[in-house]
């Protein structure tokens, strides 16, 4: 039976100017959490349009995929021809191992492992730009196809593969990405990454939770690890005040300042999209 569609409307819908749309570029995150779009210049690297759709729960890949088509139909912009298109995938099955396990099945093997990835998905691996990691993940075979079909010169990454490039940890450090109902969370110790992960939350408290977990599983004090919130989570909000009580060491992320936006961007806090944008710089 097909997937029923819901027809969402998007969370963040600020759209590139009419004039500005002959030489756009276009990145698409997609995760279980949603799907942003994000429409950029380059020489000098401008993002003028960006659109947020978030996904409920329990939507399964097949309903991703069909609400995937859905927003493709129903939004006109993303039917222009793009001088780029760049897809990053952002689902929770995917493995950071080192270089030295690029042998064939071992990526597969270890997935299906770790997360159960069945004869449905397409296993891949990419390495990581300036570091001795690669990335293994799993796609749903139906959401590729949407994607691709759509945009068939697409190249596409995993989210993962490209923030790693921008994340420069000196010290003790926990990056946290806030969906609307996934947390995705990078731990660096001592300057060294010890692994990346996403969760599902319902209510704050899960959020500290999952965050002094991931510290606990380290040796890590919450009250001394330096944490970079960015995504969903406004100052002083109730999400923000949970996580004060174990974290008191938290900033929010910054753009990258290499990267400009549109005024109607930067109208909000810059911690919203600063992990997009940060993506539109690996890409620029």
């Amino acid at each position: 039976m097909p997937a029923k569609v819901i027809y969402l409307k998007p969370a963040f819908n600020i759209l590139p100017d009419a004039g500005d749309k002959d030489s756009l570029h276009l990145l698409i995150e997609v995760g279980e959490e949603g799907i942003s779009f994000v429409w950029y210049s380059k020489s000098p690297s401008f993002v003028q349009g960006l659109a947020v759709y978030n996904f409920p729960d329990g939507l399964g890949y097949s309903g991703i995929a069909a609400e995937i088509d859905a927003i493709f139909r129903s939004n006109g912009l993303l039917n222009n021809w793009y001088t780029s298109v760049t897809i990053c995938y952002d689902f929770k099955e995917s493995l950071l191992l080192p270089a030295e396990y690029n042998i064939p099945n071992a990526a597969e093997e270890m997935l299906n492992l770790v997360y159960d990835s069945g004869d449905m998905e397409d296993i891949r691996t990419e390495p990581i730009t300036a570091t001795s990691m690669l990335n293994a993940y799993a796609v749903d075979k139906k959401i590729a196809a949407v994607l691709l079909n759509k945009f068939p010169e697409a190249v596409t990454f995993h989210s993962s593969s490209l923030l790693l490039q921008k994340m420069q940890a000196n010290g003790t450090e926990l990056h946290c990405i806030i969906f609307h109902n996934t947390l995705k969370v990078f731990l660096f110790k001592e300057g060294a990454l010890q692994f990346t992960q996403q969760f599902h939350y319902t209510k704050p408290v899960d959020v500290s939770y999952h965050l002094l977990n991931s510290c606990a599983q380290y040796n890590i004090n919450g009250s001394e690890v330096s944490l970079f919130l960015s995504g969903m989570v406004e100052a002083h909000s109730n999400l923000y005040n949970e996580i004060y009580k174990y974290f008191l060491n938290i900033q929010f992320e910054s753009q990258d300042p290499g990267i400009h936006s549109h005024d109607r961007i930067r109208f909000y806090p810059e911690h919203f999209f600063s992990h997009l944008i940060a993506m539109v710089s690996c890409v620029s």
